[in-house]
């Protein structure tokens, strides 16, 4: 029962300007957050002394000059001659890298889709002469409310950017121009027993020409294939799903559906919890079950003389009856009212000329096991 989900993902695309956060490795940052966590709070004079400083035997003023390095990138904030870690600080500490905040123009693509990790998608230097250009910029501007944040915000982009699919968002302009609005595809796939996983995939139009694409996959480790089932069975078009199987009237099974016990089920637009709305999805080999011991006696039945092609002998009719009621939960009064070939025999001359070729064949041979007082099972 391989489950495949898809759907448009909305992107809208906007030019923006923005302090924006790249992680880089900077270890002497590091080391000063480290120490000032140690210690409770940093001087310029912890930094420089003899013993247990950063900048042994160096002069204050270049203590001094790190705090204030350190301070710059917000991780630090002065309390008189004292410093200490702030939220940001201990967030880069804990995580062991140190973003550095840029102000300058760029190329932003944002959605409020529920399956990406985070609303920025994928970010673009727009290369300029300063932000002159952006001063003078007589274009409608757009609020960028729907994508800021009180505080500064890590995003998980979808593609690269110098070398990483993490930045931090420290400051948008109130304003900016949404350029346009675009969809990438996007799937979840998920097979029985395991996670369900997501591929999202197109292009995004670059600053200036060109396009750059999309190609994203990464595991739904909170979706498992059981879950997604269970949901979009709940409301199947015909029947109920138990958990295990879905429990459904013998009228409105099609022959090959009763002969296989599986059915193909149709579920149009569904809208899955957490995940949002996706287009008409085909789960495949749904196991099937009657939904009640009435049907379970009428759908053995049926199956007992369905394309039977060999001879109807009393054994073999005990035989192939005993496994059906096992396979479709015959209840044991159920299994004890066996069809009589006799009665089989009366059906298909009921049927007369508009009997298969196979019922045909299968009339001669009940009729010769009769005339020859095989009888009942």
């Amino acid at each position: 029962m391989k489950i495949e989900l898809q759907r448009r993902l909305d992107v809208e695309s906007w030019e923006m300007k923005a302090t924006v956060a790249f992680p880089q490795r900077r270890d002497e940052v590091q080391a000063v957050l480290a120490l000032t966590k140690q210690r409770g709070h940093l001087t310029a004079a912890d930094l420089v002394h003899r013993e247990h400083g950063l900048l042994p035997g160096r002069a204050e003023i270049m203590g001094a000059r790190l705090l204030t390095m350190v301070s710059d990138l917000k991780l630090l904030e002065q309390k008189g001659k004292e410093w200490v870690l702030t939220d940001l600080g201990r967030s880069s500490l804990d995580e062991g890298r140190t973003y550095v905040p840029e102000e300058d123009l760029w190329q932003m693509h944002w959605s409020e889709d529920p399956l990406v990790q985070s609303p920025l998608l994928s970010v673009e230097r727009i290369a300029s002469k300063g932000n002159s250009r952006w001063d003078h910029d007589k274009r409608t501007t757009a609020s960028t409310n729907r994508w800021a944040s009180r505080r500064p915000v890590v995003h998980e982009l979808l593609r690269e950017v110098s070398k990483t699919r993490q930045v931090r968002i420290d400051h948008l302009w109130k304003n900016g121009h949404l350029i346009g609005k675009k969809s990438l595809g996007v799937s979840i796939v998920a097979e029985p027993g395991q996670q369900a996983s997501l591929h999202v995939q197109g292009s995004l139009p670059k600053h200036g020409d060109g396009t750059t694409s999309i190609d994203h996959r990464r595991i739904l480790h909170d979706v498992r294939h059981e879950d997604l089932l269970s949901q979009l069975l709940l409301d199947a078009p015909r029947g109920s799903w138990n958990g295990h199987a879905l429990e459904i009237a013998f009228e409105a099974t099609s022959f090959e559906e009763r002969r296989n016990q599986m059915a193909t089920i149709t579920i149009d637009q569904p809208n899955l919890d957490v995940l949002g709305a996706f287009e008409v999805v085909e789960i495949r080999d749904v196991p099937l079950l009657p939904a009640t011991p009435e049907e379970a006696w009428t759908w053995a039945k049926w199956l007992l003389w369905d394309e039977w092609k060999e001879t109807p002998w009393p054994e073999a009719q005990r035989s192939r009856w005993t496994a059906l009621c096992d396979s479709l939960g015959v209840t044991d009064d159920g299994r004890a009212l066996q069809p009589s070939l006799r009665e089989r025999v009366m059906d298909l001359i009921v049927k007369g000329i508009e009997r298969t070729p196979t019922e045909s064949i299968a009339f001669l041979r009940a009729q010769a096991v009769l005339d020859l007082g095989g009888g009942e099972a």
